[in-house]
């Protein structure tokens, strides 16, 4: 189990005394022979928004879910799922123009 991290300038890491609740969480439950749906497992971290869709939902039983959104409101993480929320950021619907196509539009 490890303690809260700072990095490497000294700072305490965003969120870590959340995250070290929420891991002292999480061995309790195990303990207890109880799961953690996300415990062990990369679906709540995937590349496809599916399988994270489909993670999401297994974390409405989660008993350290509380623990999970209080690190999620902290942090503030831009990919993966947390307390049953996706929070990957998604792409905007504006795209910025390559060099050649800025070039081209001038003429």
């Amino acid at each position: 189990m490890s303690a809260p991290r700072r990095k490497p300038d000294g700072k305490w890491l965003r969120g870590a005394a959340e995250h070290h609740e929420l891991l002292l969480a999480v061995e309790a439950v195990l303990d207890d022979g109880l799961a953690v749906p996300c415990h062990d497992r990369d679906e709540w971290l995937s590349e496809d928004a599916q399988v994270r869709a489909e993670a999401a939902g297994a974390c409405s039983w989660c008993p350290v879910k509380s623990r999970c959104a209080a690190l999620a409101a902290a942090a503030k993480p831009e990919f993966g799922v947390w307390a049953g929320k996706d929070r990957t950021r998604r792409p905007s619907n504006t795209t910025t123009p390559t060099r050649e196509e800025s070039d081209h539009d001038r003429g």
